[in-house]
């Protein structure tokens, strides 16, 4: 959550640009900056969100994989707590268990390496999955258009934007005034490589 916490690093962002690409109406009057930078042998599982994103490519290389929703029953999306929603898929991509789950063998993937300087649009609902070979730094520029998010998949558009999770989430980030996604913190990060930092996250 760089950008939430500092928000006078936003102006280095190019936000008429931008903007540009983005078609209206939108729900946010301009896009969320989410910055994200993982360590070589990093991944992220299947997931798939409401949001349109453009994602920037800084530093190193990342690989994605990517679905459509139409092969959403491939993933077996479940909810099993109360942070888990129906958008995160159980197969792992590293080492799928066809056996368990079959219909994965199915579900066609596109596969792209991202290099520095590289924009990859993901559209809403479309699955997908990171791994960082290497030391990679990102940005991701998120919008919200309700109507695009429903075409693209009525049922997930129900099952994630109105679930009980989703709603009590954001109630409680609003009351607290955060955001709880974040887990652990920069400086935390580079800790456990060995690089002491001064500590920003208070």
């Amino acid at each position: 959550e760089l950008f939430t916490r500092h928000p006078q690093l936003g102006k280095d962002i190019d936000v008429p640009a931008l903007n540009a690409f983005i078609e209206p109406p939108r729900c946010t009057p301009d896009p969320i900056f989410k910055f994200f930078m993982g360590a070589g042998g990093t991944s992220t599982q299947w997931h798939c969100a409401e949001l349109q994103n453009l994602f920037v490519q800084i530093h190193g290389t990342k690989e994605w994989r990517m679905c459509p929703p139409y092969w959403t029953p491939c993933m077996d999306p479940r909810v099993v707590s109360l942070q888990q929603q129906y958008c995160h898929g159980m197969v792992d991509f590293r080492d799928p268990d066809i056996e368990r789950y079959p219909l994965y063998a199915y579900a066609p993937q596109r596969r792209v390496v991202l290099e520095p300087g590289d924009v990859l649009y993901v559209p809403p609902f479309w699955w997908h999955c990171v791994m960082n070979p290497e030391v990679s730094i990102g940005l991701a520029v998120w919008w919200i258009n309700l109507v695009p998010a429903a075409r693209s998949h009525f049922t997930l558009f129900w099952l994630t934007v109105m679930s009980p999770q989703h709603i009590f989430r954001q109630i409680r980030e609003r009351v607290q005034g955060k955001d709880h996604r974040t887990a652990v913190t920069a400086s935390s990060i580079f800790k456990s490589h060995g690089v002491e930092v001064e500590n920003t996250d208070r």
